[in-house]
């Protein structure tokens, strides 16, 4: 590589670089639409002091988690998909890579629906937007915006995101001040590992994919930081939708709105769009670093604008169905048991130094594939909640991999022992000398 071009690639990295604060915002953002639904969900079931205190659980899990998934690739600056690679093989990273396009691409829909239905919610009735048709067309015409968007790459989605940031920490101040049902924080402040494992379903995927975006970090110390204002404005975010309003299914509802003016529902309307952008914004990019490893052939701005399209044309066309519910179960908990076998192999590698492990990654793949199949077989027969299966499959994975270190621990402190190796020794030349006696005879 030429000095010019090795000067051309520094400032190239130089331009990209992140502190804490952008990190933050992106991240923030980006999640906030599944956000703003959690309190208000985990309230229909548990008191206020419970899901409070669930959700400070949650994100401390998830905040810890990432501090390992960072910790892993940092030094190399890996996307998710090498990262995972760097652990389970070049087999086993084509495999991820197919995991996480399915889920940012599903989460590409998720999101558009999320957005629409608060949307339709101020105008009620049978007036146009109400239309099934006109819903679908919008929605479309949505996710096409941001598949030319997408275009801007990382320097667009940094500065979208963090001016959109303090925008809705005043919509979020708004609802929780003007709600005409606040929840009222008495009872019990226990903590409910359903709402635990319902907090992390939805943030895990991002968590696992953090090092795509961490890679253009300015250092540790920003990476860190980003971290935990990230896990303190989660809980902010999450807790304050038990203030919101929600539809019978569970999306945000602007209901109580319909009676604004038509500015006042413009500026909703403009605030719920820049929600979508910057999130689907990010799942176009987490999904590039997937596509990176299938397709490399491909522009970056060439890859974005794909990415959105496909999950534009797949919003047209199939939208939120059955078949779909399925496939974001299976694909969470496929990412949570990768999660935590990238964890403790990551774990292992800092505490096993006596012994070299020729079979590391294939025993990694192995114990990730346990996780999945799991989650394939407790889906398939309905077996619970989506936390459940979650746990489960992460539970398998887990299971598998200390078994197999525990088999691998004892063999070597067998094979180590002074006696052992005594009585092989002894073996081999008692071996021998029968092999000489036999062949002396002959």
């Amino acid at each position: 590589m030429t000095k010019h071009a090795e000067t051309s690639r520094y400032n190239l990295i130089l331009s990209k670089e992140q502190n804490f604060w952008q990190l933050a915002s992106i991240l923030t953002v980006s999640g906030n639409l599944p956000n703003m639904t959690l309190g208000g969900r985990l309230l229909r079931e548990y008191s206020p002091g419970t899901v409070f205190t669930s959700i400070c659980v949650g994100n401390l899990i998830l905040w810890l988690v990432g501090v390992v998934i960072i910790s892993m690739s940092y030094r190399d600056r890996l996307n998710a998909v090498d990262n995972a690679k760097k652990y389970i093989g070049k087999l086993g990273g084509i495999s991820v890579a197919l995991v996480f396009m399915f889920s940012f691409l599903i989460w590409f829909l998720v999101q558009i629906n999320q957005a629409t239905q608060p949307i339709v919610s101020l105008f009620p009735g049978k007036g146009v937007l109400a239309n099934a048709n006109i819903f679908i067309r919008f929605g479309a015409a949505a996710g096409l915006l941001i598949s030319l968007l997408a275009i801007g790459g990382v320097r667009l989605i940094k500065w979208i995101n963090v001016l959109v940031l303090p925008l809705i920490f005043a919509y979020h101040f708004y609802a929780i001040f003007t709600s005409t049902n606040p929840p009222v924080f008495t009872g019990n402040w226990t903590l409910a590992l359903p709402a635990v494992l319902y907090t992390l379903i939805m943030p895990l995927p991002g968590t696992v994919n953090l090092p795509t975006f961490f890679r253009y970090s300015r250092s540790l110390a920003d990476s860190f930081l980003a971290l935990t204002l990230i896990a303190l404005f989660q809980i902010f975010l999450q807790t304050s939708g038990m203030w919101m309003r929600f539809d019978e299914t569970m999306n945000l509802s602007f209901s109580e709105y319909t009676g604004f003016s038509l500015l006042a529902k413009s500026i909703l309307i403009a605030f719920v769009l820049l929600m979508l952008i910057c999130g689907n914004l990010v799942n176009i990019y987490f999904a590039s670093a997937s596509w990176e490893t299938i397709m490399p052939v491909l522009g970056k701005q060439k890859e974005y604008t794909i990415i959105g399209l496909v999950g534009t044309a797949a919003y047209t066309f199939i939208q939120i169905s059955q078949p779909m519910l399925f496939i974001v179960t299976l694909t969470n908990s496929f990412i949570a048991s990768l999660g935590i076998v990238l964890l403790i192999s990551f774990l292992i590698r800092i505490v096993v130094k006596h012994r070299p492990r020729p079979f590391g990654r294939f025993i990694n793949g192995l114990s990730w594939l346990a996780g999945c199949i799991t989650a394939f077989i407790l889906t398939a027969k309905h077996f619970g909640s989506e936390a459940q299966i979650m746990f489960v499959s992460m539970g398998a994975s887990a299971l598998f991999f200390l078994f197999i270190i525990f088999i691998e621990e004892t063999l070597w402190s067998i094979g180590h022992l002074v006696f052992i190796q005594k009585i092989i020794r002894l073996a081999l030349k008692f071996f021998k000398r029968n092999k000489g006696n036999e062949n002396g005879i002959e």
